[in-house]
């Protein structure tokens, strides 16, 4: 929540998108996108936790080399 919270302080008023490369539980992109932030969360294994977000929140598993 710390982290989200500094990046919505950092982003003021933009709007900015975002990747989040190797986002885990993928919180933080769910706070990001429940705020209005477009972006998506990458890890190279979905968790279970992902199945309880909702739709709007976009988690991806990807393997970037």
């Amino acid at each position: 929540i710390a982290t989200a919270t500094y990046l919505m302080l950092l982003w003021g008023d933009t709007k900015p998108s975002f990747v989040d490369m190797g986002c885990g539980n993928g919180l933080l992109v769910h706070v990001l996108n429940s705020e209005g932030y477009s972006g998506v969360g990458l890890d190279v294994r979905s968790r279970k936790m992902w199945a309880q977000y909702p739709q709007s929140t976009v988690l991806k598993v990807l393997c970037v080399i």
